[in-house]
């Protein structure tokens, strides 16, 4: 796409190259054909005079308008006797022979000696007297690229407002390729997940009675949330009613119909549980929660971005007690993930709290770029999405998201949402 627009605009300047030098041209010419013209009548007309005054035998008014043209318009008028001599020379005033002038001079020759003025040819029966006017091109060239360059510096910003459509209509073309390509890819990727998820539902129902309880919750709720994630893929890319917007080279979605009043306790219960149960080989991390059940939890979001973000935050804090190199949990300490979920006036406040390694001082500020992951060097997970996806998630939802941490002695997650009445059905 790059080389499209690259292409493009080379296309662009070409033209507009092309156009100029045609106006130039066009500009010389008409500049100097009226230029010409012009003295070509002002030469008639004083060839004219001239010979009028030379009738009656009147030289020295004769002389006076020759001297006048060359003086006012011309650069050079020469008087020729019928024998061929010059009878004088009359230069313009001030007027200086250079190479430029003598590369541009166009000489016209009129006679005289007959009533009818015969111009641009001699008459062979009749030997008649002659003027010769000079005069130069350079000044209506001159004036031609006078024009040409304010033209030209009034094309600048025509030129730049037409790059800056150009650029703007190559990004739309993107993104509108890249919405096809993720609107496939969804729908692909929908169609993938939910064949398998069909057979593991079928396996869960024959087996559920072997189950305890709480795993079969769990199983069932995991089973759910891939689900839900299905079905989120196409509902995000075939709700027209989105707003998209660019940010961080993310396209995010915004005031989508699928953010809806839901009560964010019970999903974060279930997560928790799931949570509980990932880690039941690893004896020295605990996972506790501090849920006030005196208030509802009402906020509008979308519930399959709301689990995945909090399950990857949760991941997070358990992360935060495996030893960097070995991948294995710290057996010094007791690894606690503290989850509370509480209202503070019109707002819903969930903490996620870990008392695991920390994050240093100077990487805190970039937490929440995109591709940014922070004590993870070396592993395979730590995209970096993790925290950045959590950061879009909660502005989506109106809310507001906040770290805090210290390193060797854990991290704080504080998400704040806006908190709204239980709906009446």
């Amino acid at each position: 796409m790059e080389f499209e627009l690259n292409q493009s605009l080379k296309k662009a300047r070409i033209w507009i190259v092309g156009c100029y030098v045609v106006i130039l041209i066009a500009l010389i010419v008409m500049t100097t054909y009226l230029y010409s013209a012009f003295h070509i009548r002002l030469a008639n007309s004083i060839t004219n005079a001239a010979r009028n005054s030379l009738v009656i035998q009147d030289f020295r008014n004769a002389i006076h308008v020759i001297e006048t043209g060359a003086n006012e318009t011309f650069d050079q008028i020469t008087f020729t006797s019928k024998t061929g001599s010059v009878l004088f020379d009359i230069h313009k005033s001030l007027h200086r022979q250079t190479s430029l002038t003598s590369i541009l001079a166009v000489q016209k020759t009129f006679y005289i000696g007959s009533n009818n003025l015969e111009k641009g040819a001699s008459n062979e029966s009749n030997e008649l007297s002659s003027l010769t006017f000079q005069y130069g091109l350079e000044t209506p060239i001159l004036y031609s690229l006078a024009i040409w360059i304010f033209l030209l510096l009034m094309a600048i910003p025509i030129f730049f407002r037409f790059k800056q459509h150009l650029e703007a209509k190559h990004l739309l073309t993107i993104k509108t390729r890249e919405s096809d390509f993720l609107g496939r890819l969804a729908q692909q990727l929908s169609h993938d997940i939910r064949s398998p998820l069909a057979a593991l539902n079928l396996i869960v129902k024959s087996v559920h009675q072997y189950l305890p309880a709480d795993n079969l919750r769990v199983l069932e709720h995991s089973i759910q949330r891939i689900n839900d994630i299905a079905n989120d893929l196409l509902q995000n890319h075939a709700n027209k009613s989105c707003s998209i917007e660019k940010n961080d080279d993310l396209l995010k979605l915004k005031n989508c119909s699928s953010f809806k009043p839901v009560d964010i306790k019970p999903i974060l219960l279930n997560i928790i549980n799931e949570k509980k149960i990932l880690i039941q080989d690893r004896d020295r991390i605990e996972i506790r929660s501090v849920i006030q059940n005196r208030f509802s939890y009402y906020t509008k979001i979308n519930p399959a971005e709301f689990s995945r973000m909090i399950s990857n935050l949760i991941n997070n804090s358990i992360e935060s007690f495996d030893d960097q190199t070995t991948g294995m949990s710290k057996i010094n300490i007791l690894g606690i993930v503290s989850i509370e979920l509480t209202v503070l006036g019109d707002t819903i406040c969930l903490s996620i709290e870990d008392n695991g390694k920390g994050i240093p001082k100077h990487l805190l500020s970039r937490l929440g770029e995109r591709g940014f992951s922070s004590g993870k060097a070396g592993s395979s997970s730590g995209s970096g999405l993790g925290v950045f996806h959590a950061h879009q998630t909660v502005e989506s939802f109106g809310g507001s998201l906040k770290i805090e941490s210290t390193q060797g002695q854990g991290t704080k997650i504080l998400i704040f949402l806006p908190r709204i009445p239980t709906p009446s059905n």
